[in-house]
């Protein structure tokens, strides 16, 4: 299957084009598809096993081994909760929307800060030059609208 990826410009003997650069994709399957019909398919699949390395990888499956069988299931089904909670925070924003599991860790979970409540309002303080310090603002600005 062959689609058109972009057009560029090119100069070929003093001479401007306008050409497209093409993407190329190849399936060998036994069901009886069209390629059309198969891209589609294949593109559900690739989402799907995306999905299931983010869980494996980045809600640390398999990672959080004590000697009970039945601990490490509910250390790994907190660890799912969190990760499902984390992705319903991220939907109002594309740039947080967009950022892996590990990364949002990286950005909000893994903050030297400090959470304090007083006269019922709640305030995050952390170091005034941390580097993640406008998108932490921005997502508990978010977070507070919902």
């Amino acid at each position: 299957m062959r689609t058109v990826k972009e057009y560029t410009r090119v100069s070929y003997l003093g001479e401007e084009q306008i050409i497209p650069i093409y993407q190329y994709v190849c399936y060998v399957s036994n069901y009886d598809m069209n390629a059309i019909e198969l891209h589609e398919l294949y593109k559900q699949r690739s989402t799907s096993e995306t999905w299931i390395e983010q869980v494996k990888g980045h809600a640390m499956a398999g990672s959080t081994l004590t000697d009970d069988f039945w601990a490490n299931d509910i250390l790994w089904q907190l660890s799912v909760f969190a990760y499902n909670i984390s992705v319903m925070m991220r939907q109002k924003k594309s740039k947080f929307k967009k950022q892996e599991h590990r990364t949002f860790i990286e950005w909000f979970i893994t903050v030297p800060a400090k959470i304090t409540e007083s006269g019922h309002q709640i305030e995050i303080k952390m170091y005034e030059h941390h580097f993640y310090k406008d998108a932490w603002e921005e997502l508990d600005q978010l977070i507070e609208v919902a």
